[in-house]
């Protein structure tokens, strides 16, 4: 990043308020003569970029300067120089050099008429908002029954296959109360399709099955239509 060119403009910038407190003056123009009188009208140019700059500039509350109008324009295409090859943000931008005792407020009117006026073609990029971590996901409150299930939904599905409403069951069947289980189940860590494979798996272990017969079996076990038969599916039926 070339920085330099930054401090180069940031010292060129203190020679508005640092050198003079009088308002600059615009140069008089002698009134035209008339040799008679005129019968045409006539009307003005267009005001160029530099003369619609110096204007916005200029006409900055409280502003004071010894430069002359074509060191203030060559101060604003400087801001435009520092606008095509760096990656600052306005806010970044008028903060840096608004830190001099030029100041922020005269700062951020000289920018946007350099902007506006001198370099329309140049757009600040957004500033980048830090990155920020997402919060871990927070663990489920619970009480120590509703623990104790959840230990123990773990530790059947450790070494056999159920389906969601048969280990909710299953725990019922140890004294938990419908609570208490259906909160275990909904917290442990587990894919119903996989159980599904590993329960039509240890079906065929030890007796046969036609398709339609295990799919009713997985299904009588509480398995969904579509956990069964993608449990069959994975055996091969």
């Amino acid at each position: 990043m070339r920085r330099p060119a930054l401090a180069v403009l940031a010292l060129a910038m203190l020679a508005l308020t640092g050198c003079s407190n009088q308002p600059v003056e615009s140069t008089p123009v002698a009134a035209p003569t008339s040799s008679g009188p005129s019968y045409t009208t006539t009307t003005s140019a267009p005001a160029t970029p530099d003369e619609l700059y110096l204007a916005d500039f200029l006409d900055t509350p409280g502003l004071s300067s010894t430069m002359g109008d074509a060191e203030l324009i060559s101060l604003g295409r400087q801001v435009c120089d520092v606008m095509s090859y760096q990656e600052y943000p306005r806010e970044q931008l008028i903060a840096e050099l608004g830190a001099s005792k030029f100041g922020p407020d005269v700062t951020e009117v000289m920018v946007d008429a350099a902007n506006l006026n001198l370099c329309p073609q140049y757009s600040f990029p957004s500033a980048r908002a830090p990155a920020v971590a997402p919060p871990a996901p927070a663990e489920p409150e619970m009480t120590v029954s509703q623990g104790n299930a959840l230990d123990q939904a773990s530790s059947y599905l450790s070494y056999t296959a159920f389906s969601r409403t048969g280990l909710i069951d299953q725990l019922e069947y140890e004294g938990y109360t419908n609570d208490d289980a259906t909160f275990a189940v909904d917290h442990v860590t587990v894919d119903w399709m996989v159980q599904a494979e590993k329960k039509a798996a240890s079906y065929l272990d030890y007796t046969s099955f036609s398709r339609s017969g295990l799919i009713d079996q997985l299904e009588y076990e509480g398995f969904t239509s579509e956990q069964a038969e993608h449990g069959v599916d994975s055996v091969g039926l």
